[in-house]
């Protein structure tokens, strides 16, 4: 498993969130992503769950929070 680390608008309650692949390319299905977010002081650390390509809307990666 590789750790990533990202800025992203995220909520501190949000249990999971679409992040596009272009922020973090490297990342593959099983990896950390680390999220700093401007809603609040400490990071949140989560997991690839998946990959998705959506024809309208692009790339993303499915990040599931602890």
């Amino acid at each position: 498993m590789t750790s990533h680390a990202v800025d992203f608008d995220l909520r501190e309650d949000e249990q999971s969130a679409w992040i596009p692949v272009e922020l973090v390319p490297e990342a593959v299905t099983g990896d950390e992503i680390t999220v700093r977010s401007t809603h609040f002081a400490e990071t949140r650390s989560g997991v690839v769950a998946e990959t998705i390509d959506d024809d309208a809307r692009g790339r993303f990666h499915r990040v599931t929070f602890e």
